[in-house]
């Protein structure tokens, strides 16, 4: 009885000492602090092509799509919202009101040129044309008019944006020299290259979430000042460049006016049993 708190005390677990504890706990938090080592992975930007601002692109030549307005902000291609009638079958064919809508999907797809996402509505029949082309930048280029007509006024504005960037502007200016075309004048060139970056800027902030950066506020005052817009970049000529000139507008006035006049002098001159006259025709000598 006398030995057994001796045989306990060898039996009991023994006690950890503080400087096998402190090593412990730093071992288990750089083991912890290896795990998140690893650098996060660098964002990139969703453009949403529905929010690409229209001030700055040319107007699009086949004007806005006034059936299934819903096309004018997606790549739908020539489908339409269409209408008809279900026919039940039996002795009784009743017929009742259906539409067919277009199968239309949001897509996420990648842009070579602008090295970002883009988002999208498309139909099912537009993706697939997408991939037998081999990307998005393809199928905006291509320069058929059926491909104009089926890009609408949302395909219009992305094809603007991704011409501007300084990957389709090196590949046409390849093609230009090329074709022997006369190059542009180093200051002249620059200036161009320079108004089309900035366009890009604006364009994707504006197409993209979140806050104006500092960079598109500063472009944007800036052309404020100068009073560079889209309404003055694509206007066709300028007023004194038509000094003289006869507008159409005019000439139907004037046109319709005189026709007018004879017109009437012809309905009174009926109205008087007289015989109808033209005035460009000459009377026969009496």
């Amino acid at each position: 009885m006398a030995r057994l708190p001796q045989l306990l005390g060898s039996l009991a677990r023994p006690a950890l000492s503080s400087s096998i504890i402190t090593t412990t706990t730093t071992t288990t938090a750089a083991a912890h602090t290896a795990a998140f080592s690893t650098s996060a992975a660098l964002g990139v930007k969703t453009i949403r092509a529905a929010h690409i601002p229209s001030a700055f692109v040319p107007p699009y030549p086949y004007g806005e799509r006034t059936l299934y307005k819903q096309s004018n902000k997606g790549l739908y291609g020539l489908a339409r919202i269409r209408f008809g009638n279900h026919v039940a079958s039996g002795r009784n064919p009743i017929k009742s009101r259906r539409t067919w809508k277009p199968n239309v999907h949001r897509k996420r797809m990648w842009s070579d040129a602008l090295g970002a996402w883009i988002k999208v509505r498309m139909t099912i029949r537009v993706f697939r044309t997408i991939i037998k082309d081999g990307s998005l930048d393809n199928y905006l280029l291509k320069n058929k008019p059926r491909r104009i007509r089926e890009l609408g006024p949302g395909g219009w504005k992305l094809r603007w944006l991704i011409m501007q960037t300084d990957a389709v502007r090196a590949r046409w200016l390849q093609e230009r020299t090329a074709l022997g075309l006369p190059e542009r004048s180093p200051e002249d060139q620059a200036a161009i290259d320079r108004e089309a970056q900035d366009m890009v800027q604006i364009a994707v902030d504006y197409a993209t979430p979140g806050p104006l950066s500092r960079v598109t506020r500063d472009l944007l005052k800036m052309r404020d000042e100068e009073g560079v817009w889209a309404s003055e970049e694509f206007e066709l000529g300028q007023a004194e460049e038509h000094e003289g000139v006869e507008v159409e507008g005019d000439y139907e006035k004037e046109y319709i006016g005189a026709n007018d006049g004879v017109e009437a002098a012809t309905e009174t001159g009926a109205s008087q049993g007289l015989a109808p006259t033209s005035p460009e025709t000459p009377k026969p000598a009496q």
